[in-house]
C-alpha cells in the first residue's frame, strides 16, 4: 500500500472517531406548564444555553391548550420567542383529548389555533407540533378510540404540512398501550410512563411488562418517559437516566416536582446526565447552582 492510500485511510479513521455520536439522541422533554412571569423560565433558558447540542422538546401550555384567543398574551409571546432562539429546541403545543371524551372538533380547533401562531406578525412564535395529553390507552369498541386519534393526527399533519412543517406529534396515555397506537397514522412518539419514581418498576409498567401486544415491543426511539416526585440520591437518578439513554429511549423527563408547577431541584442533574449519556459534554452546570 502506497503512502497516499495509507494517509487517506488514517484520515477517514480519525474523522470517524471524531464524529462518532449517536444518530438518535435522547431528547430532554420539558412539560413547561409554568406561566412565564418575569424570570420564571430563566432556569430553562440557562440550562439550554449550557448544553447547546443536547436536543430539547418543550411543551408549551398557555391555558390547558392554546387558550381562547388567536394568539397568547404578551408574557407568553415573549417567553416563546426566547425559546425559538435556540436551535436545539423543538416547541410543541399542548392539547388534551380527555381520553376521547372531549369533542373531536374541540381538539382540532386547538390544533388550528396553534398552527395559526405561525401567522403572528411581529415575531416567531410558531410551534413545531402537538402534544396530545390524556390520550386513550385502549382501541375502544370497534376501534373508536383508534379512529379518534387518527382524526387528530390527520388534522395535525394537514395543518402543519400546510405551513411547511412535519407536524411532530406526541401522545400521552401515560401507560403502555396497544401497538396500534404507535402507527405513523397516529403519532411520532408515545408517553408510555407518567408516574412517580416509586412506581417505576411496578407491575405492568414499561420496565417490567412482558405483554408484547403493547408498547414493550415497539421502537425505543418512539418511547417517552416522564418520572415525577424523584427522590433518593442523585447517583440513583443518574444511573436510571443512563440506562434509559443506553436503551435508546427517545424522550425523557425526570423531576423532583410532583405537578409541573416549578422546575425540580434536580434539573441540572437531570439534563447533565442525559447529555453525558448522549455523548454530549460541552455544557457544564454546577449542581446546586439554583437551576
Amino acid at each position: 500500500m502506497d503512502l497516499f492510500s495509507t494517509t487517506i485511510i488514517l484520515f477517514i479513521a480519525i474523522l470517524t472517531m471524531t464524529t462518532a455520536h449517536p444518530t438518535n439522541l435522547t431528547s430532554i422533554l420539558i412539560p413547561l406548564y409554568i406561566y412565564p412571569t418575569p424570570g420564571a423560565w430563566d432556569p430553562l433558558y440557562s440550562i439550554i444555553t449550557a448544553y447547546p447540542t443536547q436536543p430539547f422538546t418543550v411543551i408549551v401550555n398557555p391555558d390547558s391548550g392554546p387558550g381562547p384567543k388567536r394568539f397568547p398574551d404578551d408574557s407568553y409571546i415573549d417567553g416563546v420567542v426566547k425559546l425559538k432562539v435556540f436551535k436545539n429546541v423543538r416547541v410543541i403545543g399542548y392539547v388534551h383529548a380527555s381520553y376521547t371524551a372531549r369533542k373531536l372538533e374541540d381538539v382540532c380547533k386547538d390544533v388550528d389555533t396553534y398552527t395559526g401562531w405561525d401567522r403572528y406578525p411581529r415575531s416567531d412564535i410558531s410551534v413545531d407540533g402537538i402534544f396530545v395529553d390524556e390520550a386513550p390507552d385502549n382501541v375502544g369498541k370497534d376501534g373508536r378510540n383508534l379512529n379518534y386519534m387518527k382524526s387528530v393526527r390527520s388534522r395535525i399533519l394537514e395543518n402543519f404540512n400546510g405551513i411547511g412543517k412535519s407536524g411532530f406529534t406526541m401522545t400521552n396515555p401515560g401507560v403502555i398501550v396497544d401497538k396500534r397506537f404507535y402507527e405513523s397514522s397516529i403519532t411520532d412518539a408515545v408517553v408510555s410512563f407518567e408516574d412517580t419514581l416509586k412506581n417505576y418498576y411496578a407491575p405492568g409498567k414499561l420496565e417490567v411488562s412482558k405483554d408484547m401486544t403493547k408498547s414493550p415491543g415497539t421502537p425505543s426511539e418512539m418511547q417517552a418517559i416522564i418520572v415525577t416526585s424523584v427522590d433518593g440520591s442523585p447517583a440513583r437518578e443518574r444511573y436510571i437516566l443512563n440506562k434509559l439513554v443506553e436503551r435508546g429511549i427517545g424522550f425523557v423527563y425526570f423531576t423532583t416536582d410532583p405537578d409541573y408547577q416549578k422546575f425540580g431541584t434536580d434539573l441540572a442533574i437531570f439534563v447533565d446526565q442525559v447529555a453525558r449519556s448522549n455523548g454530549l459534554v460541552e455544557g457544564k452546570v454546577k449542581v446546586g447552582s439554583g437551576l
